[in-house]
C-alpha cells in the first residue's frame, strides 16, 4: 500500500471524517523518526559469573550480539553472535554493519565491562560515541564494583575513603596523587592493572614510611571471585607482590594527617645563597590571592629561588607549575633547594616542579 492508502485505510477503521485543516500530504515518510536499529547496552559484568546482577543476566540472555574481553565471553551460554570487543573503535564498525544489514526490527547488543561503569571504564567513551551514531540507542547497567566487593571482603567500609585507579592512567599522574591520598587518609582504595602496580605502590609506600612518621598495611584482593587470593600485607611485602591476575588494594594509615591546604613552608625551609627570594609574607599572601585549585597550570616567569614555585607544587599533587629561569645559578639552586624540601618532607613531590631553562 502507499502512504495514502495507509492513511485512508487508518481513518476507515476508525471512523475518522477527514479534517479539512489536517493536510496529510504534509506528512511525509521523512517527517516521521524512524526507530532506533539497535539497543546497546553497557553492562558491568563484576568480577565475575558469580557477581553479575540479575539485570545483566537477562540482557546477555536476550542479546542477539555479545561483545567484550575474551575472558569474559568465555563459558557464556548463548545463541547471541559474539565479538572479542570492548574498545569503540573496534566496536562501532561491527554495529555499523550490523545496522546496515537490519531491514525489520529491533536487535539487541549488549557490550561487557568489568570493573565499575561509571570509574575510569571504556564504557563512558563507548556511550558517548554509540550516541553520536544515530543507529543506536544506548542504556548503561551498572554491576558490582571491585571497590564494593574488596571493602567487604576486608570488612571495611569506604564511604570516607579515597578512591583511585592506575588503570589505564599515566604513571606521572597516579603517582603524585597515591602519595598525597595515602598520607591524609586512613584508607586509600586503588584499582589496579595487576601485581606490577602493586610494586610500585609497595615500594612509594616503603619510602615514605622511612622519610615520615607513618606504619602502613595492605590489604590485597585478587581476582576476586574467582580463584581470589585475599590477605593483609605490610608495605615491604606489597613491594614483592607476584601473584597474577588483577588486583585491587586497600591502603590503611592508621597515622594518616589531615592535609593542609594553605602555604606552610617558613624562609628557613629554603636555600637562600645570593639569588633574590620572596619574603614568607608576600609569599603566602600572593598565593591566597591567586586562589588556585585542582589541576591548575602556573608559569612562574622569573622564578628567582623558586620559592613560590615550590610552594604552589605541594599544595595539591594535580596542580603543575613551569618555573621558567634565565640564570644557570638560579636554576640550579631551585633545584637543589626543590630537592632538599621533598627530602625534609614528602619526596614524592619532586617531578611535580617543571623547569623550563
Amino acid at each position: 500500500m502507499s502512504f495514502d492508502q495507509v492513511v485512508e485505510e487508518i481513518f476507515k477503521l476508525f471512523n475518522i471524517t477527514e479534517n479539512p485543516d489536517l493536510d496529510i500530504h504534509k506528512i511525509t515518510k521523512e517527517s516521521i523518526t524512524e526507530d532506533k536499529k539497535i539497543i546497546v547496552s553497557l553492562a558491568g559484568f563484576g568480577m565475575g559469573f558469580g557477581t553479575v546482577t540479575a539485570e545483566v543476566e537477562a540482557a546477555v540472555k536476550e542479546a542477539d550480539y555479545l561483545f567484550g574481553a575474551p575472558r569474559m565471553l568465555l563459558g557464556i551460554e548463548s545463541q547471541a553472535k559474539k565479538y572479542p570487543y570492548y574498545l569503540a573503535k573496534d566496536i562501532l564498525p561491527c554495529l555499523q554493519e550490523i545496522a546496515d544489514g537490519i531491514q525489520f526490527g529491533v536487535k539487541k547488543a549488549v557490550v561487557l565491562f568489568s570493573g565499575d561503569t561509571g570509574f575510569y571504564s571504556g564504557a563512558t567513551n563507548l556511550a558517548k560515541a554509540l550516541n553520536q551514531t544515530g543507529y543506536a540507542s544506548v542504556r548503561i547497567m551498572p554491576g558490582i564494583s571491585s571497590i564494593n566487593a574488596v571493602a567487604a571482603k576486608a570488612n571495611i567500609t569506604w564511604q570516607d575513603a579515597k578512591i583511585m585507579s592506575s588503570h589505564g592512567i599515566s604513571v606521572e599522574r597516579w603517582r603524585p596523587e597515591l602519595m598525597d591520598a595515602v598520607c591524609h587518609n586512613k584508607h586509600t582504595f586503588v584499582i589496579t592493572s595487576g601485581s606490577k602496580d602493586v610494586r610500585d605502590i609497595g615500594d612509594i609506600l616503603v619510602a615514605i614510611e622511612t622519610r615520615l612518621n607513618c606504619k602502613f598495611r595492605v590489604f590485597i584482593g585478587t581476582n576476586l571471585y574467582s580463584d581470589e587470593k585475599l590477605g593483609w600485607y605490610s608495605a615491604d611485602k606489597c613491594s614483592t607482590y607476584n601473584q597474577d591476575g588483577l588486583s585491587t588494594i586497600i591502603i590503611e594509615n592508621t597515622n594518616w594527617k589531615y592535609k593542609i591546604l594553605l602555604p606552610e613552608l617558613t624562609d628557613d625551609d629554603f636555600i637562600r645563597d645570593k639569588v633574590p627570594m620572596s619574603k614568607e609574607e608576600i609569599r603566602q599572601l600572593s598565593l591566597c590571592k591567586l586562589q588556585l585549585h585542582k589541576d591548575a597550570v602556573v608559569y612562574d616567569i622569573g622564578s628567582g629561588s623558586g620559592s613560590v614555585a615550590i610552594e604552589m607544587a605541594r599544595l595539591d599533587p594535580s596542580i603543575k607549575v613551569y618555573a621558567i629561569e634565565l640564570k644557570e645559578d638560579a636554576v640550579q639552586l631551585i633545584q637543589k633547594t626543590d630537592l632538599n624540601i621533598c627530602l625534609k618532607t614528602y619526596l614524592f613531590w619532586k617531578g611535580q616542579l617543571r623547569m623550563l631553562l
